[in-house]
């Protein structure tokens, strides 16, 4: 599936130019990328299980938290955030209440 960063909230993160057979160089998801767009999407029947199945890197936790918070004003934050407590846990709703909180002062 081809995305579009220009429209994304995460613009090029964690994009890079990769050789793919047949088609060239293009821009292509890292894993962290990948789990983020599925979320970004609304498609968390795919992106579950991703904190200990796809990601398994305790280095990758807050930078997936960060991406997801710039989430927060969308329609369809609860289901995002919902989503989060079931992976994360309690980290997530630490780190939600600590930059959120940072946020609305």
């Amino acid at each position: 599936m081809l995305l579009d960063t220009d429209s994304s909230p995460f613009g090029m993160y964690d994009i890079s130019y990769c050789e793919v057979p047949t088609k060239g160089m293009m821009p292509v998801a890292g894993h962290v990328r990948a789990c983020l767009d599925l979320i970004e999407q609304g498609l968390y029947g795919s992106a579950q299980g991703m904190k200990d199945n796809f990601l398994d890197n305790p280095l990758t936790d807050v930078p997936v938290m960060e991406h997801v918070l710039m989430l927060h004003n969308r329609s369809d934050w609860k289901d995002i955030d919902r989503f989060m407590g079931q992976e994360y846990l309690c980290p997530w709703l630490d780190y939600k209440a600590k930059h959120l909180k940072r946020e609305t002062a």
